[in-house]
């Protein structure tokens, strides 16, 4: 019986994280279900919803595309443009859509801990991790060069804040909520 596993309510968070498909179906645990149906949506929140590049530490970013081998003609039409992110997730797949305003978009999905290869807006070859810490996803892509860049993504309020990193080289980019 599902009850047995909701003993106290450190267990109860948990358990809705482990169990998020729990729906009500059987019988006396309406009170529970209404708890975890509540704690799902409210971590799903945090999680979804479109953002458009509203403020961004463009030199140093420029310096860390650099660093990993963006050619320059890529860096500049990068800086011309104002880019949204759209985050949805749906179990364990999480999807970050970027599109980029000069009709271009590419879509990343992906699981929370597991390696697997993307292609970023400007064409490189990348092995990204992603990993949760509360409302907060962390990306650690591994460049072929070897360098790796993190991106930090932060809701706070209306925006998502990005802190990116590369070595020594750090920049900021702040996506407002549309």
């Amino acid at each position: 019986m599902i009850l047995s596993k909701f003993s106290s309510s450190a267990s109860l968070s948990w358990n809705a994280r482990q169990f998020s498909h729990i729906v009500g179906t059987e019988t006396g645990i309406g009170s529970i279900t209404k708890k975890v149906t509540f704690f799902c949506s409210h971590n799903m929140a945090e999680l979804s919803g479109k953002f458009q590049l509203s403020d961004a530490d463009e030199e140093n970013f420029d310096k860390i595309m650099a660093a990993v081998g963006v050619p320059e003609e890529k860096r500049a039409r990068g800086r011309a443009l104002r880019p949204t992110v759209q985050f949805s997730r749906a179990g364990d797949d999480y999807t970050m859509l970027y599109i980029t305003g000069d009709g271009r978009e590419l879509s990343h999905v992906f699981q929370l801990d597991v390696e697997r290869e993307e292609t970023t807006m400007d064409g490189r070859k990348v092995k990204s991790t992603y990993k949760r810490s509360g409302k907060n996803i962390t990306q650690h892509e591994k460049q072929e060069n070897g360098m790796v860049i993190v991106y930090e993504r932060e809701i706070i309020g209306d925006e998502l804040h990005v802190k990116i990193s590369c070595g020594d080289l750090k920049a900021h980019r702040v996506f407002k909520k549309l």
